[in-house]
C-alpha cells in the first residue's frame, strides 16, 4: 500500500483486499476524484461535481419553456412560484 492507501485503510478500518479493489476501481475510472463521486465514503464526497454544472437552474429551464411555447412545443412547462 501507498502511504496514502495506509492512511485510508488505518482511518476506514479497510483491509488490503478492499485497498486493492479500490486501487482497481480508481485506474478503471480514471481518477479519484471521479471514485469518491461514484462511491463516496461520506455525504460530501457523493455531492462532488465534475468541472461543470450538473444542475439545470431555473432559469434555464424557463427560458427552455418559453422557447418551447414559441413553437407550440409541449415539451417543456416552466413554473413560476408566487414569491
Amino acid at each position: 500500500m501507498t502511504t496514502d492507501e495506509a492512511a485510508f485503510a488505518a482511518l476506514y478500518r479497510s483491509d488490503a483486499e478492499q485497498i486493492c479493489w479500490r486501487r482497481n476501481k480508481i485506474s478503471q475510472l480514471g481518477s479519484e476524484h471521479y471514485f469518491k463521486r461514484e462511491y463516496p465514503i461520506v455525504p460530501d464526497e457523493a455531492s462532488m461535481a465534475p468541472q461543470f454544472d450538473s444542475f439545470i437552474t431555473a432559469l434555464v429551464v424557463e427560458s427552455r419553456g418559453e422557447k418551447a411555447a414559441s413553437e407550440g412545443s409541449p415539451n417543456v412547462t416552466a413554473c413560476r412560484t408566487a414569491s
